[in-house]
């Protein structure tokens, strides 16, 4: 396996986890630009090359009472500029965003919105017809739903 690594950063000219990121982000560039989100969300010029390219975290995620949450939340992320990126970064203050309640009440009305969408009802009555055509599934399910909430009659008294 190690030769295999060598072979590959001596044919590539760079180790295969940096050659790696370079073509995921090489892929991302080309469907932001599909999806026409190659806007920059900062500045709102157009980002011309792959260089300029920078995940942007609207909201603040360092230093806030819930980094992880603000950091992989996908309605936190936009593009932009990378100078105009680090311009944002060292221009803003860094200070909690949400309390832990707004957070969850944030996700909450999120959820709902999904919820509503006639595309994520179709597929989840798709999702849900599949599964009670699954013989295993339908037999797990009647035997779950005959249970009762008490193991035992005996725990009832």
């Amino acid at each position: 396996m190690e030769k295999y690594n060598l072979k590959k950063e001596e044919q590539l000219g760079m180790s295969s986890g940096k050659a790696n990121a370079i073509l995921k982000k090489g892929i991302m560039f080309m469907l932001i630009q599909k999806c026409n989100m190659d806007t920059c969300y900062r500045c709102g010029e157009k980002i011309e090359t792959v260089d300029e390219l920078s995940i942007d975290h609207m909201e603040n995620w360092l230093d806030s009472d819930f980094p992880q949450e603000l950091y992989f939340d996908l309605d936190n992320i936009s593009f932009s500029h990378y100078s105009c990126n680090i311009d944002a970064r060292r221009r803003t203050p860094r200070k909690p965003t949400y309390t832990k309640e707004e957070m969850k009440e944030r996700n909450r009305e999120r959820m709902r919105k999904v919820r509503s969408t006639d595309k994520y009802k179709e597929k989840m009555n798709l999702y849900m017809r599949s599964r009670k055509e699954d013989p295993e599934f339908r037999k797990k399910y009647n035997e779950t739903s005959k249970r009762s909430y008490y193991k035992n009659k005996e725990e009832i008294k």
